[in-house]
C-alpha cells in the first residue's frame, strides 16, 4: 500500500480534526437561515417543515437499471479506484524526490496482470497552487519541507479494451478538496437553460473547474459502440456521477452504453437532479458499507435543501469500530470479493433515498 508522506498526514489530520466542528456549525447555520432559496424548485411553503421535505424526497421515483449489477466488474473497479489514489501519491512522492512521473498506472504498487488487458489512454490532471491554509501550515509547521508553488495533481485515468472503457476518479486528497466536501450548499446544475435541479456546490466546482473539458475530450475520442463505465470512491464517486451525466448530455447517442459504479459516495444533488440523472444514466450502482458515515452526507434534509442519492444501492455491513476504516477502499474490496453486497430491487426507490 502506498504511504502518506508527513505533509499529507498532517494536512489530513488537521482537516479531519476541524471537520466535525465546521460541519456542526454549518448545519446549525443552514437550519437557522430565514431564506426562501430553493422554494420555487421544490414547491416549498414559507415555512418548510421536515415532513414536507421528506414528502418531496419520497415522491420521486427513480428510473431503475436496465443492465444487471456485475460483481466481477465491480471487484475490478474497486482495484481501479485504489490505483487512482496511488497515482496521486506517486506523483506527490516523485515531486519531492525530484523525479518525473507521467501518470502511468503500470508503475503503481497495486497494478496486476489483470490490467494488462487494458490500455491507458489518458490521465486527468491539473496544476495546483498552494492555498492560504497550506501556506500557513508550511510556514508554521512544515518549515523544513518544501511546498512547490505549482504542483501537478492527478485526479484519475481512463482505460480502454476491446470490451469496454473505464473512467476512474480518485477520492479526496488535497486540502482544498476537503474544504469543498464541506461546501454542501446547492447550486443550479447548469444555468444556460432550464436547470434540472441543484447539486452540491463543492463537488460541482471541482468537476467544472478542473475535469469537465478533459472528460469530454477523452471520452469523445473513444469508440462510441462500447460500454463506458464511470467509477470512483468517496469524492471520486461524486465526480463519476457528474462525469456520467455530463457525457450523457454531451453525447446523447451513447446514453444506453453508459454505466456507473460508485463506492462510499456522498449525496450529489436534490430530488430533481436525481430523477433527471436516473433517466439519462439509469445503469448506476451505488455500493455502500452500512457502517460508513460518508454515504449519509450531506444529510437528506439540510436546512431548506433536500439531498437524494442516485443509483441502485448494493449494501453490506463491515463494522470495524472506527469511522475511518469503515470508509476505506479495503473494506469495500473485501466485501465485494466475498460477494456479500446485496440489494432489494423490489424496493429500489426506497433504497435509493436512504
Amino acid at each position: 500500500m502506498a504511504k502518506l508522506n508527513r505533509r499529507q498526514m498532517l494536512i489530513a489530520g488537521l482537516v479531519a480534526g476541524a471537520a466535525t466542528s465546521v460541519t456542526v456549525n454549518y448545519l446549525r447555520d443552514r437550519m437557522a437561515e430565514d431564506t426562501s432559496e430553493g422554494k420555487a424548485d421544490l414547491g416549498f411553503e414559507e415555512e418548510t417543515p421536515l415532513e414536507r421535505l421528506l414528502e418531496v424526497r419520497d415522491s420521486v421515483t427513480l428510473t431503475p437499471p436496465e443492465v444487471p449489477y456485475d460483481r466481477a466488474l465491480s471487484s475490478f473497479f474497486v482495484r481501479c479506484c485504489r490505483l487512482g489514489t496511488e497515482q496521486y501519491l506517486k506523483a506527490e512522492q516523485s515531486l519531492q524526490d525530484a523525479l518525473q512521473y507521467d501518470g502511468a498506472i503500470s508503475q503503481l504498487e497495486s497494478y496486476t496482470e489483470e490490467f494488462e488487458a487494458y490500455r491507458q489512454v489518458a490521465s486527468f490532471k491539473a496544476e495546483r497552487e498552494p492555498g492560504f491554509l497550506e501556506k500557513q501550515i508550511k510556514k508554521h509547521v512544515l518549515k523544513e519541507m518544501e511546498v512547490p508553488e505549482i504542483r501537478q495533481v492527478y485526479y484519475g485515468f481512463v482505460l480502454t479494451s476491446p470490451q469496454h472503457h473505464i473512467v476512474v476518479f480518485r477520492g479526496t486528497q488535497e486540502l482544498d478538496e476537503w474544504i469543498a466536501n464541506l461546501d454542501a450548499s446547492q447550486e443550479y446544475y447548469r444555468i444556460y437553460d432550464i436547470s434540472p435541479g441543484r447539486v452540491h456546490k463543492g463537488f460541482n466546482d471541482i468537476y467544472q473547474e478542473t475535469l469537465d473539458e478533459q472528460v469530454r475530450a477523452v471520452v469523445g475520442s473513444l469508440d462510441p459502440n462500447l460500454p463506458c463505465y464511470f467509477t470512483g470512491h468517496s469524492l471520486g464517486g461524486a465526480l463519476a456521477v457528474l462525469a456520467a451525466i455530463d457525457i450523457a448530455e454531451s453525447f446523447s447517442d451513447r446514453r444506453d452504453r453508459l454505466r456507473a459504479y460508485t463506492y462510499g459516495t456522498p449525496r450529489v444533488g436534490d430530488p430533481i437532479f436525481a430523477k433527471y440523472y436516473s433517466e439519462l444514466v439509469p445503469n448506476t450502482y451505488r455500493i455502500v458499507n452500512i457502517a460508513d458515515v460518508t454515504p449519509t452526507l450531506p444529510p437528506t434534509v439540510l436546512g431548506k435543501q433536500v439531498y437524494l442519492h442516485v443509483g441502485q444501492e448494493w449494501s453490506f455491513l463491515n463494522q470495524t469500530g472506527d469511522m475511518s476504516p469503515n470508509h476505506q477502499l479495503a473494506a469495500y474490496r473485501a466485501a465485494i470479493e466475498r460477494q456479500i453486497e446485496q440489494t432489494d430491487v423490489t424496493s429500489y426507490n426506497n433504497i435509493a433515498t436512504g
